[in-house]
């Protein structure tokens, strides 16, 4: 999705949701995902966010891949501690799979891990700008 905004900036926002690493191949369907991810984002001229639950951790090797390759930053890179956002039913004790990742014409202004909503994953709720 392509947001336009009234100053005439743009942003490419691209949401995510690959299947859980549950068994080989459900595992390997998420790094196939990830893997077309980036070879979607080659060439990518706008401002972009990826977003969504990527059913991996920050360290995966893919998510690195991504980070890597197309220079994009993880959105709360200044935060002492990763937000854990799944399960929603164990705040603190959760692991951090619901990513922002955002390319480096994108500030962060303020964020939080939402309050539990009737998902099994709590929300993260960013703030960011545009330079």
């Amino acid at each position: 999705m392509i947001l336009r905004f009234r100053d005439g900036k743009t942003l490419a926002v691209l949401a995510l949701h690959p299947v859980p690493p549950i068994g080989k191949n459900y595992t390997q369907s998420r790094d196939n995902y990830l893997a077309n991810l980036s070879r979607h984002l080659h060439g990518q001229k706008k401002p972009c966010t990826v977003i969504g639950d990527f059913n991996a951790t920050l360290w995966h090797p893919p998510v690195r891949r991504l980070l890597n390759q197309h220079q994009l930053m993880y959105a709360l890179p200044d935060s002492s501690m990763f937000p854990s956002t799944w399960p929603s039913a164990l705040p603190g004790m959760g692991i951090p799979i619901d990513l922002c990742l955002v390319d480096r014409s994108i500030r962060l202004l303020d964020h939080q891990v939402g309050p539990r909503v009737g998902s099994d994953h709590r929300p993260l709720e960013l703030q960011y700008t545009l330079e």
